[in-house]
């Protein structure tokens, strides 16, 4: 990939796209090619000191090495990759390595480890609702369940579920997989026609493109169903066709299921002698490589070639050792369920043990909780009024400047600066004593509320903004479509409101630059009037994982103020909690680079 070489190319998108690539290598079946592709990235990120993008450097490379069935060295990578993302807040990347994990111990028939790996993440992914790797984990369980517990019903509901998450979170390729291996248990119940519809749909979702191992493996089982459903002809022509591939002519897992998917079409056209000898050659690969399924249907057919050939007593031999293989399997997977179900009644019993121990020291519990959450909300509180403090105090800073180094002032822009001053002072002193009745009462919510006039209070709070916004190049605009907005609320919370949205929008905006502040009556949800404020900036937007999280308290955003102005990360939070308090909303809307709205709806009065 020359073209990451280039000056300006040694940053985090050269690993991103570094990794892309080593992913696509895996589809296209240049294994080699895609490890040099991951261990760059590996490197790059490590010289960067960029842990997370180092830790899925070597989540990559453990997929390197798990698709070319190297089990240990996929371990070492996962292991590897969980150092680097454990206590970072890469949830996604952490369960795609715990998923990758379970995978790896599902090859190594290491069920129980691998089973509860799966439910691991399936629970993070439903904490965090993400559909996709829920489908990916279910998906992975159903093939568990269904060939290792022998628990069908299960891994058709698992495969079922998985198909529907898949749907709604558009991912074709995994979709593809789950059509696939759905298909299988078609076949076994001896539904040989919704198999082929199933085989069909996942191969022309993929159009070839995907690991080729898997797509060579997908087209014997296709081809299998066009010999069983007696279109030996088409079957022909499409495994001359996938034996021309590239993938084909290698040494692969992929290979061995193109060429015995010849053994069959051999088979089903009665040359037998030929489909004897590849069946043959490809049992001793299967062997080697340790897929027993594989090995036994393939002993099976090669049993069935000898009995119609007659050579009866060869048949035999190959017809008992078959019985040995499928007994020693089924013996297999009845001690893995029995160590499951062990496994799952000592974990039940764990966390009733737990419970139980819960159950004694609720009341306990509940009375720490208590004391924490009050003394979390004094906290906060504290957090706050320290926060709503700061913007007057910097008004009155910039009053205080402007009277001391403008000598030239008329007597009247001084008294209507010191009427600022009077009045921000007043609402600071106002701040102050509900600070101290909240103190006295310990309770962040015994205020006095009544009906107040919206506008006049905005109006006042707004007259200081021009006069803030100015000073950095920012026009502050006010629309309102009446003279007056009753609203049953607290002074002090409408205050709030007004100081939090303007001085965020004033704060992340750019010079050069227009506030709007737009009021005007709407209609609520439940089709009584409300009071709509629209707090307009462009500045630079939020990212959707600062929407995601713009309203909890203490969480700093990506984008930064343009001066370096203080942010708690409280504001946001105190005035939702106030807002919904009375029945009312608010709502961001915004894109990154565009700037963003904040809207909020108060339920209006009736007039009197």
């Amino acid at each position: 990939m020359p073209y990451l070489d280039g000056p300006g190319r040694n940053d985090e998108s050269v690993i991103h796209a570094l990794l892309l690539g080593a992913r696509a290598h895996i589809y296209i079946g240049t294994l080699d090619e895609g490890n040099v592709l991951a261990e760059r990235a590996r490197r790059l990120a490590h010289d960067m000191a960029l842990p997370i993008l180092e830790g899925l450097a070597y989540n990559e490379l453990g997929i390197l090495c798990f698709v070319a069935a190297d089990y240990d060295g996929a371990m070492a990578a996962y292991e590897k990759a969980l150092q680097f993302l454990e206590g970072s807040d890469e949830e996604t990347g952490l369960m795609k390595v715990r998923l990758n994990m379970a995978n790896v111990y599902h090859r190594r028939t290491d069920f129980i480890k691998s089973v509860t790996l799966y439910e691991q993440v399936l629970a993070s992914a439903q904490k965090l609702g993400d559909e996709q790797m829920q489908a990916k984990v279910m998906h992975n369980m159903a093939s568990f369940y269904e060939h290792f517990l022998n628990d069908t019903e299960a891994g058709i509901a698992f495969f079922r579920k998985s198909i529907e998450l898949y749907q709604r979170a558009g991912d074709v390729v995994g979709l593809s997989k789950a059509y696939a291996n759905l298909s299988s248990q078609y076949r076994t119940a001896g539904d040989n026609d919704k198999a082929m519809e199933l085989l069909e749909q996942s191969l022309a979702m993929r159009k070839d493109e995907g690991e080729p191992d898997e797509i060579m493996q997908w087209y014997n089982r296709y081809i299998q169903c066009l010999l069983y459903g007696g279109e030996i002809a088409r079957a022909r022509v499409l495994v001359n066709d996938v034996l021309q591939r590239p993938h084909a002519q290698t040494d692969s897992a992929g290979a061995v299921y193109a060429r015995l998917a010849n053994m069959y079409v051999h088979y089903f056209e009665g040359n037998i002698k030929d489909a004897y000898e590849i069946g043959l050659r490809e049992l001793v690969w299967l062997e080697e490589h340790d897929i027993g399924d594989v090995a036994v249907e393939v002993r099976e057919t090669l049993a069935q070639m000898l009995d119609e050939a007659g050579e009866t007593a060869l048949a035999l031999d190959m017809y008992k050792r078959v019985l040995e293989d499928r007994m020693r399997l089924s013996s297999a997977r009845a001690e893995t369920r029995l160590l499951y179900m062990k496994a799952r009644f000592d974990t039940d019993q764990a966390a009733a043990r737990a419970e139980i121990e819960r159950l004694r020291n609720v009341e306990l519990a509940s009375a720490v909780r208590r004391l924490e959450e009050s003394n979390r909300e004094k906290s906060e509180y504290l957090a706050f009024m320290a926060h709503e403090l700061k913007g007057p105090l910097s008004t009155i800073r910039l009053i205080a400047s402007l009277l001391s180094d403008n000598v030239d002032l008329s007597d009247e822009h001084r008294q209507d600066f010191n009427k600022h001053i009077l009045q921000i002072s007043s609402r600071m002193f106002d701040m102050i004593n509900t600070l101290l009745d909240r103190a006295r009462t310990q309770h962040p919510d015994a205020e006095d509320v009544g009906v107040v006039d919206a506008l006049m209070v905005w109006q006042h709070v707004l007259k200081s903004w021009h006069l803030r916004a100015a000073e950095k190049g920012i026009v502050l605009r006010v629309a309102a479509d009446r003279t007056t907005y009753p609203v049953r609320i607290t002074e002090q919370v409408l205050v709030s409101i007004i100081e939090n949205l303007v001085s965020n929008a004033v704060k992340f905006s750019p010079a050069s630059t227009t506030v709007d502040v737009d009021i005007r009556t709407t209609t609520h949800r439940n089709d009584s009037a409300c009071l709509r404020l629209s707090v307009r900036d462009q500045g630079p937007g939020l990212t959707k994982e600062d929407l995601g999280r713009l309203f909890e308290p203490f969480r700093q955003l990506s984008s930064k103020p343009t001066r370096g102005e203080d942010s708690s990360g409280l504001g946001l939070y105190i005035i939702k909690r106030d807002i919904e308090r009375i029945g009312g909303f608010i709502t961001c809307e915004s894109t990154a680079g565009e700037g963003a709205t904040f809207i909020v709806d108060l339920p209006l009065e009736a007039a009197a």
